[in-house]
């Protein structure tokens, strides 16, 4: 273990004992409503500020900022996986930062590593996992992206897992990764999703990922799957959200269409799904409104 890498270890700790006595003293003071009014609105300034001024303090003539520039490469993993061992699951974003520069050795590992745990660890992500998956995403690493992907595409959740809160919700978690992806993830998206019939639960969040990135950008390969997974009767209502969220208007006449026909056996919450996503379209919804 290199001394750069304790070091870094031994600040980040540092660090976020730092913030949390901070926070404390600020907070000292305030009521209930007051804490609440600054943890939703000042709290991420508060914390950027207190971060910048501590990274930027010389410690025994280097500052913590100096400290991680001095991280190597070759050190880069065994580095992630100290902090893990110490129990840290929150790094700077400098910090961040110099893990995503690096695009060689550290990536490898660190895609192996993600490779054999995400199968092992699936509703409980290890803290590792969740800095090495930050990191590369930063990196906008091709190869996470394809590896999340795939992961997503072969999961079938149980049904309890599918209640979870969405903070808790680690495949969630793992969705908006490839959200941060951009446009970049639509042809690996149009590549797993194309020509399907019936979807696992990772593909239904993989084709709403596919709805809301590819709107900027739109095309008929993507209309076609989207288009495909609403005809599917078991994602009626989904598909008529996701449609809604990519915003091509063409979708009002294939959504009106099955609103018109027979719904006496098709579940109401689709339906009203169906209706809300009409509106969000621009579509006139006067002959359904009643219904919703």
């Amino acid at each position: 273990m290199s001394a750069v890498t304790e070091k870094i270890v031994e600040l980040v700790y540092e660090l976020e004992e730092h913030l949390n006595i901070a926070l404390e003293e600020v907070l000292d003071d305030m009521d209930e409503k007051e804490e609440e009014h600054f943890l939703e609105t000042e709290y991420d300034e508060f914390q950027k500020s207190i971060i910048e001024k501590w990274e930027q303090a010389p410690v025994k003539g280097k500052t913590p900022l100096e400290v991680f520039q001095e991280l190597r490469e070759e050190e880069a993993f065994t580095c992630m996986m100290r902090l893990n061992e110490v129990g840290q699951l929150w790094i700077p974003e400098s910090l961040e930062n110099v893990f995503a520069g690096f695009t060689g050795e550290f990536q490898g590992e660190a895609l192996a590593y993600l490779k054999r745990v995400l199968p092992e660890e699936v509703m409980a992500l290890g803290g590792v996992t969740i800095l090495l998956t930050d990191a590369l995403c930063k990196a906008k690493s091709e190869k996470l992206l394809k590896l999340l992907i795939d992961f997503l595409s072969g999961i079938q959740f149980e049904p309890e897992e599918e209640d979870m809160p969405e903070e808790l919700n680690m495949y969630h978690i793992l969705s908006e990764k490839i959200k941060e992806f951009g446009e970049s993830a639509v042809p690996l998206l149009i590549e797993k999703l194309q020509n399907k019939e019936e979807f696992t639960t990772g593909e239904e969040y993989l084709t709403a990922i596919l709805g809301i990135i590819g709107r900027d950008n739109q095309s008929q390969e993507i209309y076609s799957i989207l288009r495909d997974f609403f005809k599917n009767e078991n994602y009626r209502g989904l598909g008529a959200m996701i449609l809604a969220d990519y915003g091509d208007m063409h979708a009002i006449a294939l959504i009106k269409t099955w609103l018109d026909s027979d719904l006496s056996d098709a579940n109401q919450t689709d339906v009203n799904d169906a209706i809300l996503a009409v509106k969000q379209l621009g579509g006139d919804i006067s002959d359904y409104v009643q219904e919703v």
